[in-house]
């Protein structure tokens, strides 16, 4: 975790290399090494997370995922894009409509206009309903 949190990707390499466990921590509201990676905008580990089979949706306990953490932080699109090439499901309902509208800025400039209405204003209505 400290390796992915300051963005050290030969740590990281390396104990990926070692068989590393990426499986999601249990304690509660406590993050695994993808979410933190994504947290923090550290795109190149977050590749090789992926790579390696790290959990995408795996959620914290307010339900937030990696893709969502990217979004409340307002990372770079690039950091949303490899989690969106990957498979990441956009459409984990998070506990907060505050984190569905993060998720929405974020995601505006990378979808078609059509697209972004139809997954983010449409749910936003249907969950405020």
């Amino acid at each position: 975790m400290a390796a992915t949190l300051k963005g050290s990707v030969e740590i990281v390499r390396l104990l990926l290399d070692e068989g590393a466990n990426l499986t999601p921590v249990t304690k509660p509201n406590e993050w695994n090494v993808l979410q933190l990676a994504a947290f923090e905008g550290h795109d190149e580990i977050l590749q090789m997370l992926i790579d390696a089979g790290a959990e995408l949706d795996e959620q914290v306990e307010d339900g937030r995922t990696a893709v969502m953490m990217t979004a409340q932080m307002g990372r770079c699109p690039s950091t949303l894009k490899i989690l969106m090439d990957a498979g990441a499901d956009l459409h984990v309902r998070p506990q907060s409509l505050l984190l569905h509208h993060h998720l929405a800025l974020l995601l505006a400039p990378l979808l078609p206009a059509a697209v972004f209405s139809f997954l983010f204003l449409g749910r936003a209505l249907l969950w405020l309903s």
